[in-house]
């Protein structure tokens, strides 16, 4: 389905009083979901069109995703400060003065994209052509193919490549495989989510359960990574802006601590997470649900 609406825009820059985490959260998502479904749904959409509109939502993404990001660190900045000794937790609030008017800078750049004409031309143009009758001639290879047996032959691919990349992962492993891991993860969540409609709510809503729990050690793993690097990069910025007194760097040294111990944490438990999903008994129900698909598609009709 074309985008829903983007979140509404004041005309005084957001707080957490008002404007919530999730509604630019689930903005930023959705862009991202058009533009993994068109990647990886191949040989189905005209090369100009499918390229077209890859590049537009990938556009689309790098305008929300600075605003969302802000909206998580301030969101979560309580949980910073609880996070550091009493008698540093007041110190660490100029970094809240410098996120806030980041993210002032950040709203009035998303608005100036929302009201393009840019903006209007992708979200107006996308909705007219997944309205267009279907073209019964298309040489596309996949084109005319059953809709069910694509999504089960794509899916089970994505599903089979996690497991490989999962299994290559040891203790010893590069930080940069957890984080292809978590990609090819998305991908899968995407495809299982954009085509769920296909199959029994029961038995996708439980596979995706079952992907969940992998993606959130993976996603946690990643995230503390990012925020180590975006805290410091903050500080570099504060420090020129001279909004960083000598105590607020060090508590947000402490934070920075804080996290990387964190992440090793989530490195630990990958192995588990990854077992579990990777057990037999999820074997078989992935391979239950979207393997022999051209087979089953008769029954489903």
């Amino acid at each position: 389905p074309p985008p829903p609406p983007p979140p509404p825009h004041p005309n005084h820059p957001p707080t957490p009083d008002n404007y919530t985490l999730g509604r630019s959260s689930a903005a930023s998502d959705v862009y991202k979901r058009q533009r993994s479904a068109l990647s990886q749904i191949k040989g189905v959409l005209p090369a100009p069109v499918l390229q077209r509109y890859k590049n537009e939502f990938a556009w689309l993404g790098q305008m929300t995703s600075p605003m969302r990001d802000l909206d998580v660190y301030l969101l979560t900045f309580d949980d910073y400060k609880h996070s550091l000794p009493a008698s540093a937790q007041a110190d660490i609030e100029p970094l809240r003065d410098f996120l806030l008017r980041h993210q002032a800078i950040e709203h009035r750049a998303l608005l100036k994209a929302l009201d393009s004409a840019r903006y209007c031309r992708l979200i107006e143009g996308w909705a007219s052509f997944l309205e267009k009758p279907v073209n019964e001639r298309s040489t596309l290879p996949n084109a005319r193919r059953p809709i069910y047996e694509l999504a089960c032959e794509r899916i089970w691919k994505v599903y089979k490549g996690i497991l490989k990349e999962g299994r290559a992962i040891t203790a010893d492993t590069p930080a940069e495989a957890l984080h292809e891991l978590r990609k090819t993860g998305k991908k899968l969540r995407y495809l299982m989510e954009f085509f769920q409609s296909l199959f029994p709510a029961d038995k996708i809503k439980e596979l995706i359960g079952v992907l969940k729990m992998l993606q959130n050690n993976l996603g946690d793993f990643q995230d503390y990574k990012v925020q180590v690097h975006t805290l410091k990069q903050f500080s570099r910025q504060m420090v020129d802006e001279n909004a960083a007194p000598p105590e607020t760097l060090l508590s947000m040294g402490m934070l920075i601590e804080g996290l990387e111990q964190r992440q090793h944490r989530a490195r630990e438990e990958f192995a588990e997470r990854f077992q579990t999903f990777s057990a037999e008994e999820n074997r078989e129900h992935f391979r239950e649900l979207f393997t022999g698909c051209s087979a089953k598609k008769d029954t489903l009709q």
